[in-house]
């Protein structure tokens, strides 16, 4: 009769261990959850204070979409359309803002051909949007991250510039090291 209640005991405790280990599992997927909504919700506001800026600039009827860049600093772009319908660009750091119209400078689409030309083999990453100080001057410029070969023929991945308004590259390709 004694070894029947403590084996009875033995699955009684390791059930309440089993419980209490779903109970921490439980409680650190919650709080993990809320961190990650926490870090969304200090993005989320700057990009509203970075779309209230652009609407100072240029009224903005619809705003299409933000891009967050960083290479000096962080940049926003925020893209709409304005009141005539015209596409806007509006290129947001700290409380520098300056607007062109999308009409004015090259597409993604564009310097997608143009990398693709100039590196027939090369593994677009990404195309994006920013502002750069290069040699001292403020640049607008596409930045292109890219996975090409180097003089070696080994894979890395690249950043280069192109700008804006005419798509002429700006500056030197930077190399990221090998790992």
């Amino acid at each position: 009769m004694v070894r029947s209640r403590s084996r009875y005991r033995r699955r009684n405790r390791a059930g309440l261990w089993f419980f209490g280990a779903a109970v921490v599992l439980l409680l650190a997927i919650v709080l993990f959850i809320r961190y990650m909504i926490s870090i969304d919700s200090v993005e989320n506001a700057k990009e509203q204070k970075a779309i209230e800026q652009a609407n100072q600039v240029v009224q903005l009827e619809q705003v299409l979409d933000v891009e967050r860049s960083v290479w000096d600093k962080v940049t926003y772009v925020v893209r709409g359309t304005d009141a005539s319908g015209e596409e806007q660009l509006v290129w947001v750091q700290d409380d520098d803002v300056k607007a062109f119209k999308a009409s004015e400078g090259k597409t993604k689409a564009q310097i997608q051909d143009q990398l693709k030309a100039l590196y027939p083999e090369t593994s677009i990453i990404r195309i994006s949007l920013n502002k750069v100080n290069l040699d001292q001057k403020a640049e607008y410029v596409w930045e292109t991250q890219v996975c090409r070969k180097d003089e070696e023929g080994k894979k890395r991945v690249y950043y280069q510039f192109f700008r804006f308004s005419d798509g002429s590259p700006v500056g030197d390709a930077y190399a990221m090291p090998n790992q």
